[in-house]
């Protein structure tokens, strides 16, 4: 049985941005996830949509995320 470990996380700088549009690329070794605001998110945006975020992370965390997602 695994026991649960709690994980003590500072977020006090942590910055905030809401998206509706993100791009999943990567390599072998690693997962490229970005993120942007589409203005126009009925239909095919007339503007590039701009990147705001971009969270780069290996495979063995994108599981848990995936994990966690799912959940």
């Amino acid at each position: 049985v695994v026991q649960p470990v709690q994980v003590h996380v500072k977020d006090d700088d942590a910055i905030a941005c809401y998206a509706n549009f993100c791009r999943v690329t990567g390599s072998r070794e690693e997962l490229i996830v970005d993120f942007g605001l589409n203005p126009q998110p009925v239909g095919v945006p007339k503007d590039p949509i701009q990147v705001k975020q971009r969270v780069i992370m290996n495979f063995f965390t994108a599981k848990r995320l995936l994990a966690a997602l799912q959940m």
